[in-house]
């Protein structure tokens, strides 16, 4: 077979170009093979120089280039657990120093690194909300809007007094019956009465009252009377007898369901039927959800006690590092004698050699020569010999195990012990014993068991057993049968630590020493003869054992103060919120807000999901990160001053009013927004014509954008056509008010798809209009029409929360 070459102008022959190809796809394969591998290096070098941000960033890098290997996406894990912590307890450190907002970017992140550290979004939340505090930040439109909604459902929300007839009152009666001190004060409220046909509104009393509320005066006049009311609408209410007839009579009833999302059904079920002997109890254990059916006050009472001990079990994750040094020291030093065949040589034997039997009558036999055998004649080998052997056994698990459950690691073998029993089997002559043997297996090698207890101080209490086994040899049990013999070392310990301190359990050492000695009997007794007629065999095992435990707390209970408050129930035969613990049927503050109510604080920032785990496109590892600016809380709004509003009573025929003027302040009503009209993401240009191999750049636009902090999308392209060549590393629409947004874009698995997150700080507001997301260069590979779509989009405001939106891609035409 012959190959044709080519010779160039100068004599110089060429090679095909089919091996020019082979030999150029060889050299990427290995290249890109090569670049994996180092940026794994690299991550691991970052690892041990405790650089984990960096660590995370080359991990990712190597998995994404080879998202099917194990050992990258452990190391990944692993980096990214080991940012977090770190990241947390730089959270932790900035809380001390009173630094708010640095907390929250440290506590951002953990939670963008391991979105399973319950602790540290825990600790996000409580951060946020003292931020918030901080801001006087007003609650957002949306939930403004969500609690409205449900205070208009019907069925949903128990009537409540007009507040601005909750007004300061002054009462001064004497012997005076209590219809008249009801019309009084009815008149001065503006509330209407109305009273049950058995209630006795002759009986006379007298009262005097300065500088209260409506609402005080009416509670004090229940008490005095034994009435108690029931409020009918926002101008009226009910007064009747305080006894359970009347009670049974005029109290509402009212269903609800608890959906618990951390405690037990059933032990919340005891819980309420032992405080308060609520009967009427149904659980769903699919659900996990409990309803009660009860009057409001009781059932109010039960929602808070279910919300005190509804809360999250504590987990931790427990670093195990286990370090076994053996060490086997043995020295054999002097002469040994050896039979032949490899037989011992320390016996001599002495035979007659004839087969003939010898008469009593004729002993002279015994003197023939030739009939005496002696032997066998040993060798000698001299021992000078001496060995000294080491062996590691180093063992690194992590366990994430919840409070109070075991955890339990084996690692090691599984060793089978015969176990031989007799049975009866009938047989012609009789019965005879029949042997069975069965084998258990036995776990060999370091077994762990962990049952943590997490204390509301953040210490650990962990109850520890450690056993270290090993196969020290087999006995033999008969019957060609043999049971092993095991070494077990055994660690049986409570310990209390303090989250992220490290325990050394060490000491356990074992050290055996054998000596023997053979050799001539009487030569080898002779102190110095002994050396050269006798052998001595020293045999030293050391055994060591270190073990340091570090515990890591990720979850713990969201134990808030009002949990710690007490909750004043009333009488055992009036159960209902009272004291600090009460709602007014007027709202929470008579004279603030339209209905009365608390004003919240909004709700806490979620996490954007932004592909954090991604690694850059090759080539990049070597360039510095720009992960450094997390999402913080939102920017406060500006609160709207309360205007006054002068209110004065209708004067009654003995109720008169305090000698300070009756005023009472109220929040300006917000006006329901006006309908918000989509944003649109669309690809600009829409149709574009290249040539192949052309470079061209296509720019990610807004329009109609509103409050906008996030935008995080894939953008999905076809590799046979295109190829991704650099992306922008700014994005303009979000950076239009000097604000420094965070960009992360990376080529996802396959290469088929961009991960793009875009971000603002999280303390900056939203911002509106329209401008550029982001741009992108791309390389036309092959002639033909494809197109670029949004996979995975989604449009967030500073609290990430969606918004509406509209996505639009485009059509890319290659020719030749």
């Amino acid at each position: 077979m012959r190959t044709a070459t080519r010779t160039t102008g100068t004599g110089t022959p060429t090679r095909p170009a089919g091996s020019a190809c082979v030999a150029a796809l060889a050299a990427a394969l290995v290249l890109g093979g090569c670049a994996t591998g180092r940026a794994y290096r690299l991550g691991e070098r970052e690892m041990a120089a405790q650089n984990y941000d960096r660590a995370v960033l080359l991990f990712s890098k190597a998995v994404s280039s080879k998202p099917e290997s194990t050992r990258y996406k452990v190391a990944l894990s692993r980096a990214k657990m080991r940012a977090a912590q770190e990241h947390f307890s730089k959270g932790q450190a900035y809380v001390k120093a009173g630094r708010t907002e640095a907390a929250i970017a440290e506590f951002q992140q953990a939670v963008y690194l391991d979105p399973s550290h319950q602790y540290a979004a825990n600790e996000l939340s409580k951060a946020l909300a003292e931020w918030q505090k901080q801001q006087k930040q007003d609650e957002s439109e949306m939930e403004r809007l969500k609690r409205k909604a449900k205070e208009a459902a019907p069925g949903r929300v128990a009537p409540r007094l007009n507040p601005a007839s909750n007004i300061p009152i002054v009462l001064r009666f004497k012997d005076e019956t209590v219809q008249k001190i009801y019309d009084a004060l009815s008149k001065a409220s503006g509330i209407n009465f109305i009273y049950d046909e058995r209630l006795d509104r002759n009986k006379k009393i007298s009262i005097d009252l300065a500088d209260v509320t409506f609402e005080q005066a009416l509670d004090t006049l229940m008490t005095m009377n034994k009435h108690f009311y029931k409020i009918w609408d926002e101008n009226t209410i009910l007064i009747a007898d305080d006894n359970q007839q009347k009670h049974k009579e005029y109290d509402d009833l009212v269903i609800q369901t608890f959906y618990l999302s951390n405690a037990d059904v059933k032990d919340v079920q005891v819980l309420l039927r032992t405080l308060l002997d609520a009967r009427q109890l149904a659980q769903n254990d699919r659900l996990n959800a409990i309803t009660i059916r009860d009057t409001p006050e009781r059932v109010e009472v039960a929602g808070k006690i279910i919300e005190s001990n509804d809360k999250a079990k504590s987990e931790l994750i427990v670093d195990v590092e286990l370090l076994e040094i053996n060490r086997t020291l043995l020295q054999n030093l002097g002469i040994d004698l050896f039979g032949p065949g490899g037989g011992s040589g320390k016996s001599i034997n002495l035979t007659y050699g004839s087969t003939n039997p010898v008469p009593l009558n004729n002993l002279d036999l015994l003197k023939q020569a030739g009939s005496y055998l002696i032997g066998p004649i040993p060798g000698v080998v001299v021992n000078f010999l001496k060995t000294d052997a080491d062996a590691q056994v180093i063992a690194k698990p992590q366990v994430r195990v919840t409070e109070g459950e075991k955890a339990t690691v084996r690692i090691g073998d599984r060793i089978p012990i015969p176990t031989t029993t007799f049975n009866a089997a009938p047989t012609v002559g009789g019965t005879v014993g029949v042997p069975i043997t069965s084998f258990t297996y036995q776990n060999v090698g370091i077994n762990i068991d962990i049952e943590p207890r997490v204390h509301h101080n953040k210490e650990i209490t962990l109850k520890l057993k450690v056993e270290i086994s090993s196969l020290a040899g087999q006995v033999s049990a008969g019957g060609g049968l043999t049971q092993p013999i095991i070494g077990t070392r055994e660690i049986d310990t409570t310990i209390r630590l303090k989250d992220q301190e490290t325990n050394l359990l060490a000491g356990l050492i074992r050290e055996e020493e054998r000596k023997s000695m053979s050799g001539l009997p009487g030569l080898s007794s002779i102190p110095v003869v002994r050396r050269i007629f006798g052998n001595t065999e020293t045999n030293i095992q050391q055994t060591d054992i270190v073990l340091t435990l570090t515990p890591h707390i990720i979850r713990i209970p969201d134990v808030t103060e009002e949990d710690l408050l007490p909750l004043w129930i009333g009488t055992e035969s009036n159960i209902a919120l009272r004291g600090g613990s009460k709602t007014s049927p007027f709202g929470t503050t008579p004279f603030e807000g339209k209905a009365g109510e608390e004003e919240e604080l909004p709700p806490v920032p979620g996490i954007p999901e932004l592909a954090v785990e991604e690694a850059p496109p090759a080539g990049e590892e070597e360039e510095p990160l720009e992960s450094a600016a997390p999402l913080i809380a939102p920017a406060p709004e500006p609160t709207p001053t309360p205007a006054p509003l002068e209110k004065t009573p209708s004067p009654g025929a003995q109720a008169t009013p305090s000698p300070t003027p009756s005023t009472a302040t109220a929040s300006p009503t917000p006006k329901p927004p006006g309908p918000v009209s989509p944003a649109t993401v669309f690809l600009n240009p829409t149709y574009l014509n290249v040539n192949k191999n052309q470079t061209f750049t296509v720019s990610v636009n807004i329009r109609s954008a509103s409050a906008v902090g996030s935008v995080p999308f894939h953008l999905q392209f076809d590799p046979q056509y295109l190829d991704l060549a650099t992306t922008g590393r700014t994005s303009p629409f979000l950076s239009q008010d000097g604000a420094l947004p965070f960009v992360l874009a990376t080529l996802g698995a396959g290469g088929k798809e961009v991960i793009v997150g875009l971000s603002r700080e999280g303390s900056k507001p939203g911002v509106s209009g329209q401008g550029v997301l982001i741009e992108m260069t791309f390389v036309a590979k092959k002639s033909g029409t494809t197109t670029l779509n949004f996979t995975d989009i989604s449009v967030l405001d500073p609290s990430a929360q969606r918004l509406p939106f509209d996505k639009q891609g485009m059509t890319v035409n290659i020719q030749q």
